[in-house]
């Protein structure tokens, strides 16, 4: 992959030299801990001996660890596995999950929006970590294809700023 869009993750692939970011893109409200009612998950201290899904290093994962101890109550409690987000919303039988949109949706759609609860908002601790979503690239891209890097945050840039001028266009556009 020469480019990606990432959420939080990517700074710690970063950080292990594993891609280079080359353009900060948003702060995302879009994370969720989210509880299965049917599976009796319908609030934190119902969650006792169930399982809740992350995947392992993603801002779910964060959220999840953070909502428990903003809580007072130790993740090592807890029985977290590893699951990629299309794990995630097949499974449908773990009691909560720490996730974002738009499996969020998938998921209330798949469970039914009355089967589902909010444990925990990313935007109830914007006070306290943001998450962020950067633009990564391959080191081949650094170093061999620089310019297109540079044309792309131009265009990103364009965009963005023709977005922010432009709402209501935009929501028609992403409606159709």
């Amino acid at each position: 992959i020469d480019i990606s869009y990432m959420g939080v993750g990517v700074h710690s692939l970063a950080a292990k030299g594993q891609v280079k970011i080359f353009a900060v893109n948003n702060i995302s409200y879009g994370d969720y801990f989210i509880g299965n009612k049917s599976l009796g998950a319908d609030s934190l201290e119902q969650l006792g001996d169930k399982t809740i899904a992350v995947p392992k290093g993603s801002t779910g994962d964060m959220l999840v660890n953070m909502v428990l101890k903003k809580n007072g109550l130790d993740p090592a409690d807890y029985n977290i596995v590893n699951m990629d987000a299309a794990g995630v919303v097949a499974a449908g039988k773990v009691g909560a999950c720490g996730i974002w949109e738009p499996f969020v949706s998938e998921i209330s759609s798949k469970l039914g929006s009355d089967s589902i609860v909010y444990l925990g908002q990313g935007k109830d601790y914007e006070n306290d970590v943001a998450f962020i979503g950067s633009y990564g690239a391959s080191d081949k891209m650094f170093n061999e294809k620089r310019d297109v890097l540079v044309r792309f945050t131009r265009a990103y840039a364009k965009a963005t700023d023709y977005l922010a001028e432009n709402p209501e266009e935009l929501l028609k556009i992403t409606l159709e």
